[in-house]
């Protein structure tokens, strides 16, 4: 990606990031501190670091090459308030804490706009300024060879800048499956059922994914009539199927009746302004509320990709390499817009990444997909990480250690009556010693990967990344400084079970 020559008398911005959600921000963040904007901020009351110094205090000052320049190195464009706070109040996993904590629906609804008003409290634009960002509220898109066309709120006609390096962090949407009655039947998504005053009676959630399975174990915890219905043979169907046992057996004990193998066909309105829905397979189902959960997709609408010369997947998420540049010359993109992260997660090494490449004249750092966790937070918790127990199949000498949560001490403490933590490990590429914790030097084996149900279970699936990244072996974390009365204590003892050589006869 090189640096273009701006045509003369067009404002230029050393980076653009398109999207405000936490992703966008931390990139902002990157790029700006990696321009000189923070410490420029800070020492001369100035916004712009390196760049202050030779734009002067005005916005639109004059360069050396005789080009209209922005005060502000970074300017961050996205139609909410910059943080991601406004996402918050759609996540699954914190609507069940909410109603497992006892919260009623008023209250959750108070409490997440408390907590979005605190995370925004982070990203002021004025705080933002000091570091050298321009938060501009409003819309933008690509209009080819580096300009960028924003629409910001309160301007009667958008504005036209040229930037040296784009970030695309918009994120990703609902995906609204092609069902029949759909338009002219009522139906919710994780967003926009938070703006109900009122809950309904009896709910039908379409789709056993990560989100479906949150947010019926929610609204059922928050005294709603939940009926699932999941396409495929089970639940989960990405996890292990003792994984997707355990998570189905919970939600039945809240009383969530659980259809799979039922795809969803058709929708209709009911007389009472609920939906009826109808099964591939035959019967039907009919509740005052119809909630969709079946994916997401990239939210891409009006960004024109075509036409900054940026790929996409067959599925509609943008293209990147290692560097998280695109196909398209001087952009780059970073978060969920990629469809690299798993469910839920934000990755702040991938937007510091994407900020500093985007502030450099030559990308140098690399990101990795590579061992990071998924987390699905029902109750019990899902957490996975690289290598899973039905993967071994196709790996030489893999084995696995599987530990029920009900033998560890926090288990028999807290009576606990369900969970697993299953670890994969196997045979390193090439003979090697690792020094254990206990000073001794001991043959090591390859730590692949761990799935985990039960509580605490994307911690310890962060534990288990941590060790993945960091070439931890089994024999390492078998020997841990780990407390025995946390839950950690199930990752050491199903490590454990992995030293032993294995038996071949």
């Amino acid at each position: 990606m090189s640096r273009r020559r701006p045509e003369p008398d067009q404002e230029i911005v050393p980076v653009v990031v398109i999207g405000s959600g936490a992703s966008g921000v931390a990139a902002a963040r990157a790029a700006a501190a990696a321009l000189g904007g923070r410490d420029g901020g800070r020492a001369g009351g100035q916004p712009g670091g390196r760049d202050a110094g030779r734009m002067g205090d005005r916005p639109g000052g004059r360069d050396s090459e005789g080009t209209s320049s922005p005060r502000f190195p970074v300017t961050l464009v996205g139609d909410a308030a910059p943080g991601g706070g406004t996402r918050l109040v759609a996540d699954g996993g914190v609507l069940l804490d909410c109603a497992t904590r006892g919260l009623d629906w008023h209250a959750t609804l108070a409490h997440l706009r408390t907590v979005r008003e605190r995370v925004e409290d982070h990203c002021r634009r004025a705080a933002l300024r000091l570091e050298g960002i321009d938060a501009v509220r409003g819309r933008a898109g690509l209009a080819g060879d580096g300009q960028v066309v924003i629409e910001s709120r309160g301007q009667e006609a958008p504005s036209l800048v040229r930037a040296e390096r784009i970030v695309l962090a918009t994120g990703d949407e609902e995906r609204i499956p092609d069902l029949t009655g759909l338009a002219e039947t009522r139906f919710f998504t994780a967003a926009t059922i938070l703006k109900l005053g009122e809950l309904p009676p009896s709910l039908v959630v379409v789709g056993g994914g990560p989100n479906g399975c949150e947010l019926a174990q929610a609204f059922a915890r928050f005294g709603v009539q939940v009926s699932l219905v999941e396409a495929g043979e089970r639940l989960l169907p990405r996890e292990p199927p003792d994984v997707s046992g355990l998570v189905t057996a919970a939600l039945r004990e809240d009383r969530v009746r659980v259809f799979t193998s039922s795809r969803a066909v058709s929708v209709a309105p009911t007389l009472d302004g609920g939906a009826w829905v109808g099964i591939g397979s035959g019967g039907d189902l009919a509740a005052e509320g119809l909630l969709l959960a079946t994916g997401r997709r990239p939210a891409v609408e009006g960004l024109g990709l075509a036409t900054a010369g940026v790929s996409v997947s067959p599925a509609g998420w943008v293209r990147v390499d290692e560097f998280l540049a695109t196909t398209g010359p001087g952009v780059l993109a970073v978060g969920r817009i990629t469809g690299l992260l798993p469910h839920g997660a934000t990755d702040r090494v991938m937007a510091r990444v994407a900020g500093q490449n985007a502030a450099a004249r030559r990308s140098r750092a690399r990101w990795s997909a590579a061992g990071l966790p998924r987390v699905v937070r029902t109750s019990p918790a899902v957490g996975a990480v690289g290598v899973g127990p039905g993967d071994i199949a196709s790996i030489p000498g893999a084995r696995v250690s599987a530990l029920p949560m009900t033998a560890v001490v926090p288990g028999m403490l807290g009576g606990t009556s369900s969970g697993l933590v299953s670890l994969v490990a196997g045979p390193v590429p090439a003979p090697r010693r690792s020094l254990s914790w206990s000073g001794r030097g001991e043959t090591g084996s390859a730590l692949l990967g761990a799935s985990i149900v039960g509580p605490q279970a994307g911690e310890l699936a962060g534990l288990v990344a941590v060790a993945l990244r960091t070439g931890m072996t089994v024999e390492q974390l078998a020997d841990a400084p780990l407390s025995s009365r946390t839950w950690a204590a199930a990752l050491q003892h199903a490590a454990a079970g992995l030293t032993a050589a294995p038996d071949l006869s």
